[in-house]
């Protein structure tokens, strides 16, 4: 069983979180840039750090917001066209953590070019 328990940070702005055992540091919000990440139709924008659950539902990407209702969006819909990959899901996780470090505002997007998906990165 993964016990998890956290304590702020009182001068890092950093929680610290210890997960069996091991005390690891996490950047709260407004520490590190905006990321953005737009939904399936383009209408709406969710910021990355409000996502608790990102995962792939049949030929959904999904999120599911950090909220008390657990509402979740579509960030990609693969229903009417080529399927995503079944890894689409990780490659954003990772898009996420790689934009962690970059400068300024940055917004991702789905994209599915010539029966090919991936996600778009522009700065915002």
């Amino acid at each position: 069983m993964t016990r998890i328990k956290a304590r702020r940070g009182l001068r890092s702005g950093t929680d610290k979180v210890r997960l069996n055992g091991l005390l690891r540091a996490i950047t709260m919000a407004g520490t590190t840039p905006n990321v953005w990440i737009a939904t399936y139709d383009g209408r709406d924008m969710i910021r990355a750090d409000a996502i608790v659950i990102i995962r792939m539902d049949g030929d959904r990407v999904t999120a599911q917001l950090h909220d008390e209702a657990r509402v979740s969006v579509s960030l990609v819909d693969g229903t009417n066209g080529p399927h995503p990959p079944a890894d689409f899901h990780r490659r954003l996780v990772k898009i996420i953590a790689e934009l962690a470090e970059a400068s300024g505002g940055q917004l991702v997007q789905a994209v599915c070019d010539d029966h090919t998906w991936h996600w778009s990165v522009e700065a915002i």
